[in-house]
Formats: C-alpha cells, sequence, structure tokens
C-alpha cells in the first residue's frame, strides 16, 4: 500500500506571455505532487492559465486553462482538461487514460501504443526524470491525436547559465494543427526549473518566459 506525505508539495510558476517581442498577458503553471491517491497509486497534478492583458486582451480575450493529472512514478498521464476561451472561440473536453485507450468526455474513444503523455505531464517528466543528454521517442496523446513525438536535448550557455534546450519534433502535419518544433528551456542543474516555452500557434509563436 502507498501512503500520501503528510504535506503535498506545491510549486508555482509565474510567466509572462509573449507574441514575437510584444507582451500579451501572464500565464501560471501549478505543481501539485502526490496530490492524491487513487486505486493506491500516487497521482500529481499540473495546472496552466494563460490568459491576455492590457490591448491584447481588448482586441483578442484570451483565457486557456490546462489540467494534467499524471502518475507520480512514471509522469504517464491519467487525465487530461482543457478549458479555451479565445476571443468568441470557446471548446472544453476532458478526458481519461487507462490502458491502451483514451475516453472523452463526448463518449469518443482512440487508441494509443501503450501510456502516454500529455503536453504538461511531458515538461514534468523531462524536468524530473529524463536523461537530457540522449534523444528521445515517447507515446504523445492530445487533443484525440495520438502519435510517437521525437525529443532532442541539447546543452547551451545563455549569459554564463548552464541550460538545456528541448526541441519537440512536431513537423510532420499528420501530428500537428500548427506543424513545427515546440522548444522548452531548462535550467540544466539544481531544480532544473522550465524557463521558458515555446508554442507554436496559427498567429505566431507564443513564449512563455518564467518571471
Amino acid at each position: 500500500m502507498k501512503f500520501l506525505p503528510i504535506l503535498v508539495f506545491c510549486e508555482l510558476l509565474n510567466y509572462n506571455i509573449y507574441f514575437g517581442a510584444f507582451r500579451a498577458g501572464s500565464g501560471t503553471l501549478r505543481y501539485e505532487k502526490y496530490f492524491t491517491s487513487i486505486d493506491g497509486e500516487n497521482l500529481s497534478r499540473a495546472t496552466l492559465v494563460v490568459q491576455s492583458e492590457g490591448f491584447i486582451n481588448s482586441l483578442f480575450p484570451v483565457y486557456d486553462s490546462i489540467v494534467s493529472v499524471f502518475h507520480s512514478d512514471s509522469f504517464f498521464t491519467y487525465s487530461y482538461e482543457r478549458k479555451i476561451s479565445e476571443g468568441k472561440y470557446k471548446d472544453r473536453s476532458r478526458a481519461i487514460y487507462t490502458g491502451d485507450t483514451v475516453y472523452y468526455d463526448d463518449g469518443s474513444k482512440f487508441a494509443i501504443s501503450g501510456r502516454s503523455f500529455d503536453p504538461l505531464s511531458l515538461i514534468f517528466f523531462l524536468r524530473e526524470k529524463a536523461d537530457l543528454d540522449s534523444n528521445l521517442v515517447l507515446n504523445y496523446h492530445v487533443d484525440k491525436r495520438s502519435f510517437k513525438i521525437n525529443i532532442r536535448p541539447e546543452r547551451i550557455i545563455v549569459k554564463g547559465k548552464k541550460l538545456v534546450k528541448i526541441y519537440l519534433d512536431l513537423r510532420d502535419p499528420k501530428l500537428s494543427k500548427t506543424p513545427g518544433e515546440l522548444i522548452y528551456l531548462f535550467e540544466a542543474d539544481g531544480e532544473r526549473r522550465p524557463l521558458e516555452l515555446q508554442f507554436k500557434t496559427s498567429i505566431g509563436v507564443l513564449k512563455a518566459r518564467l518571471k
């Protein structure tokens, strides 16, 4: 039997959001390790909230949130919930990852080749468990799409600081609605915090940069 710790580790990371060189809003990434237990297995939770601010908000208001619940030891996804509010577009979905199948709340289901990661569980797997000196190929499922994702880490030095730059290859148009490479920038040592997350969207490159 597994027991939960008395105190749940909780980390809150605050980001500035940029489109190109222009600051467009803010974001928070909250990580709760061992926040609950189901069937004797510890689960962790990560919550990402992104919202537009200022002039950008007056033109195109955005308030998006993603909640990932994943197995604390393996970081494989248990559930994934997405709420999108971008201008007039609204969408909400929730999925449960069970064995080799992902079940959505609209009744649809999708096969996966073994346990998979989602965008948030992958961040914390790379931060805490991955060997950041070797290329990886991992199972990935998000928004009713299953595929293998290629991950290439590169150690770099920026302003005297040792960092790890991680490329997530989504250049195949069958894999992504906005094909390209996602880029994560981590501290190389210590807490290995995610310093910057870059995402390619339909209207440009979005960057979340740690404050």
